[in-house]
């Protein structure tokens, strides 16, 4: 589908740094156009920030209480849950190339079961169809006029919104309180990862006209069937016959002489010599390798807080995809749904998508509140479900870094994929992509840096 030109200099040699999406990306498509590739990632696996791990401890411990035949698949974990769209053409132009893409399943229709506690109580959201997103008796007929106007407001303007925040155009449009904090925040955070009042509205109002242009695909959202590492093993032996990857391979700086990028340097001194190099690292990592990025060092990170739940109670939730208002828990995702059968243990995915706003009540040390999330998940869930819930065992996943924050001012220092270094080039979710810092944005950085190889 998305065919460059073609490398007229016939196998040359590419560095890729990094395997994550946007390495995985960058390596398909320039394979697909003639070049060899050798990627260098520090890690023991691939996948990036995408990866799996199996939880034996919890495992072993949840056989003793509900005994042997326990569904060992519950403890394959993800590092955490992402909100896939339809729309992520790129991503699954990725997955198409693995042979993996038949892993994901499209749900039919985008239904969110939303769950408003401080007013104790659900209602259901289509979002495949903009009338019945706003059927719900819960929102006034001068509330749904001003919601469609937000959105006309923001589809219609995106080129003369580069100096707002999504707040801005919320008030513009007078939305009131309700509006802002039950309906546009928790969509705004789950795909910008950042609050309203910091999100550029740009950057929001060309997400929605992606999704919104595919009308077959747009508006729905796909989950894997199985783990990340099921997703991406296969690309391993993809690559086999057209480049080699090195893990648990560290580099520390690229070789540069007079301007020009000839090659990179790993951690053991050694010097590997190429044509062309990507980068598909963090902006932080950039800083500490080399200023190549100038503004790379201005990127602050989005933290997001994952737990995997343990519990021998149905939640009766019956909907995977559901947003909680009015907690420190954005999202509970619960796959029980697909099986009917009757369960003595039920696993539950808890999601908050912008974990910063937990700094105001625990610690700012990372290291030291592990004890403190348990203990409000717990209380957190108390609210959600009127009643106290007995956790067999909880695995809390922090990622203080998990993905840039995009806000007004770096929104517009995010880099192209040609750096000032001749042969250097870079990619990531956190690149000028047009798109939030997104699984999407991160394959479609690998083909934007590839599109600029000469």
């Amino acid at each position: 589908m998305f065919c460059l030109f073609y490398n007229k200099s016939k196998m040359k040699k590419i560095v890729v740094i990094g395997c994550g999406v946007a390495g995985m990306s960058a390596t398909m498509y320039a394979i697909k156009n003639g070049y060899n590739v050798d990627i260098y990632e520090k890690n023991n696996y691939i996948g990036g920030r995408c990866f799996s791990f199996f939880d034996e401890k919890k495992y072993n411990t949840l056989k003793k209480i509900c005994g042997k035949n326990v569904d060992k698949n519950l403890f394959y974990l993800d590092n955490g849950q992402h909100l896939i769209s339809g729309a992520y053409t790129y991503f699954f132009e990725l997955l198409d190339w693995i042979g993996t893409k038949s892993l994901i399943i499209n749900k039919n229709k985008l239904k969110v079961n939303f769950i408003d506690t401080e007013f104790d109580r659900k209602y259901i959201v289509d979002f495949k169809n903009i009338f019945k997103l706003l059927s719900t008796k819960y929102i006034t007929a001068k509330d749904k006029i001003n919601l469609i106007y937000f959105f006309i407001y923001l589809l219609k303007n995106e080129n003369k919104l580069a100096k707002h925040t999504i707040l801005d155009v919320c008030k513009k449009t007078k939305l009131n309180d309700f509006c802002i904090e039950k309906i546009i925040s928790p969509i705004v955070v789950s795909i910008m990862n950042s609050a309203i009042n910091i999100a550029p509205a740009s950057l929001f109002a060309n997400t929605i006209k992606i999704i919104l242009s595919d009308r077959k695909n747009g508006l729905i959202l796909t989950y894997c069937k199985k783990n990340f590492a099921d997703l991406f093993a296969p690309f391993i032996s993809k690559i086999n016959e057209n480049c080699n990857l090195f893990l648990n391979t560290k580099v520390t700086d690229f070789f540069v002489e007079n301007n020009i990028c000839k090659g990179i340097i790993l951690s053991d001194g050694s010097v590997h010599l190429a044509d062309k190099v990507i980068a598909t690292i963090p902006p932080n990592d950039y800083s500490k390798i080399k200023k190549t990025c100038e503004n790379s060092q201005h990127f602050l990170n989005s933290a997001i807080l994952s737990a995997y739940i343990w519990t021998g109670e149905n939640l009766n939730l019956n909907h995977e995809y559901n947003a909680i208002i009015g907690t420190y828990i954005d999202w509970i995702f619960d796959m029980n749904a697909q099986n009917n059968d009757e369960k003595t243990l039920y696993q539950y995915r808890i999601t908050t998508s912008n974990f910063n706003k937990f700094n105001n009540k625990i610690s700012e040390n990372f290291k030291e509140i592990a004890g403190n999330i348990k203990e409000i998940i717990e209380a957190e869930l108390e609210i959600i479900f009127k009643k106290k819930i007995k956790l067999y065992a909880i695995h809390i996943i922090n990622q203080p870094a998990a993905t840039p924050l995009i806000t007004m001012q770096n929104n517009k220092l995010r880099p192209n994929s040609k750096t000032s270094i001749q042969n250097l080039y870079i990619a990531g979710d956190w690149t000028n992509t047009g798109l939030p810092a997104c699984i999407e944005s991160a394959a479609m950085s690998g083909y934007l840096a590839v599109k600029e190889l000469k």
